[in-house]
């Protein structure tokens, strides 16, 4: 064997200029994990092994292992290589693969045509040291993609772990990782383990964010969408699993969940109504848009069921906050603060309150009742009864009474009666017998008013209304006729079902 260089040359396409074959299998190995090669280059300050062509359509360096087998060694170990590089110096690499800059072609491009992975990265450090073990594959990029990953069938980017990340990505001003698809998912993770998460992100930085309040900065995890009618985020559970689609937790003074509608300031002449949260209700009676299981504080409006952002936008035009289209759940719990709705609030659908309800204001409906239970059929039926309806505030006030020796009967009333009402009405009903000279012979005075007319002992049914004229009813009186506002004249429709006309907020805009 010589010790100085060798040159080989060939002048046929089928020929090599150096081949060199080993066909023994020697016990000691030229490198950790690899039997002795055909051939081996060593240099002192120089490249090793050097190799070049002129042809685009040749490999300057081809490897191929023809054996038929497959390899004894575990699946982590280097065996039945085409090529293999291997490196003692710290910090740098077995193989490296580059390109010229101004030359569109791929560093190192691995083909898988069988079951196997196209390009196989393993770290075999031992998991018992003390010192971070690598990555199995890592890219790097000055301006473009560490690592770019395509299928047109199966998956682009596969990766696992018994206990660390299947994936570690980072970027110091970009993107760590990226997921693209033309037909089917972007990124995609699972786990088994219930205690675990299949995607995690988590935001490090300790100092605040200094974007606007509906700008995208500091986030754990950001979803964004093109797709018109799409959504950024979606979280869904399986339909027989009872868990949670979306959670946020605020474990700060931050929000949980946050929704900011409307458009960025660069999008401005974008045309709402827009969400900052939407919840839509199922089909089956005890689905809700929203339920909210403690303290609610809605600062702005509610109409019909969606809050804008101010108590005096009109909803046609504002962006909402969010739209609840379906029944609203609202459970204050007692240990905490009541739910508060600072504005008006304008429901459109089913409102369910279990417990009081307190309002201070005016109740304005379509129609009211009552609804309980059956009392002759309480499992299966529903009692329902109607209000009682005036154009005036009007209080009722009943009994019966028994007439004394004239035929007169002198009825008492509370003693904040005369300073609560005004304009008594007065109705008579004698029992057992005719009255017909039963009559009011004293009106009210000093809570007090007399009747008279009656048989001797005759009992006789009395009833006196009065109209407020408390403060808070003399400073809210009832118009019984009003214009509608332009809005609701703007988005009128008649409701053949009910033959009335119904502004439909939904609509708006």
């Amino acid at each position: 064997m010589s010790n100085g260089p060798v040159e080989g040359v060939s002048n046929t396409a089928t020929t090599p200029g150096v081949l060199g074959t080993n066909t023994t299998h020697p016990a000691s190995n030229v490198t950790s994990g690899a039997q002795a090669p055909g051939v081996v280059g060593n240099s002192t300050n120089g490249v090793g092994v050097s190799a070049s062509t002129q042809n685009a359509n040749e490999n300057a360096i081809f490897g191929i292992n023809t054996a038929t087998g497959a390899a004894a060694k575990p699946v982590n170990a280097i065996a039945g290589c085409g090529v293999w590089g291997h490196t003692k110096v710290t910090g740098a690499t077995g193989v490296v693969g580059s390109t010229e800059p101004g030359v569109n072609a791929t560093g190192v491009l691995g083909i898988g045509n069988g079951t196997e992975a196209g390009v196989a990265g393993i770290n075999n450090f031992s998991a018992t040291s003390n010192v971070p073990a690598g990555p199995g594959v890592f890219g790097s990029s000055g301006w473009g993609t560490g690592v770019s990953a395509s299928s047109t069938e199966g998956t682009g980017v596969s990766a696992s772990s018994q206990n660390g990340a299947g994936v570690s990505a980072s970027s110091v001003n970009s993107t760590g990782v990226t997921g693209t698809s033309t037909n089917g998912v972007g990124v995609s993770a699972g786990t088994q383990n219930a205690n675990q998460n299949a995607i995690f992100g988590i935001n490090t930085a300790t100092v605040a964010a200094t974007a606007p309040v509906n700008a995208i900065a500091g986030c754990g995890v950001w979803g964004h969408t093109t797709v018109p009618g799409g959504t950024g985020v979606v979280g869904s559970t399986e339909p027989s699993v009872t868990a949670t689609g979306v959670l946020g937790i605020g474990n700060g003074e931050g929000d949980g969940v946050r929704g900011v509608a409307g458009p960025p300031p660069e999008h401005t002449s974008q045309v709402g109504p827009w969400a900052g949260v939407h919840g839509i209700a199922g089909t089956l009676f005890d689905s809700f848009a929203g339920l909210f299981d403690g303290a609610v504080q809605i600062n702005g409006d509610l109409f019909s069921g969606t809050v804008t952002s101010s108590p005096s936008s009109d909803p046609s035009s504002s962006p909402f906050a969010g739209v609840f289209n379906g029944p609203v759940q609202i459970i204050s719990l007692p240990s905490l603060v009541p739910s508060s709705f600072d504005g008006e609030v304008d429901i459109h659908g089913l409102l369910r309150v279990e417990g009081d309800l307190n309002v201070t204001g005016t109740v304005t409906k379509g129609s009211g009742g009552f609804q309980i239970d059956h009392p002759l059929d309480p499992a299966n039926k529903y009692l329902v009864h109607s209000f009682v309806e005036s154009p005036d505030m009007k209080n009722v006030y009943d009994g019966v009474a028994v007439a004394d020796s004239l035929g007169e009967v002198s009825v008492e009333l509370p003693a904040y009666f005369d300073a609560l009402n005004k304009d008594f009405r007065y109705q008579l009903t004698p029992i057992g017998g005719p009255a017909p000279n039963l009559h009011v012979k004293q009106e009210l005075t000093r809570n007090r008013f007399l009747m008279a007319g009656a048989a001797p002992g005759q009992r006789v049914c009395w009833q006196i209304t009065g109209t407020r004229k408390d403060a808070w009813a003399l400073a809210n009186p009832i118009v019984v006729e009003r214009e509608k506002p332009k809005s609701e004249k703007e988005h009128f429709e008649s409701d053949t079902r009910s033959s009335i006309g119904i502004w439909d907020a939904t609509k708006a805009g």
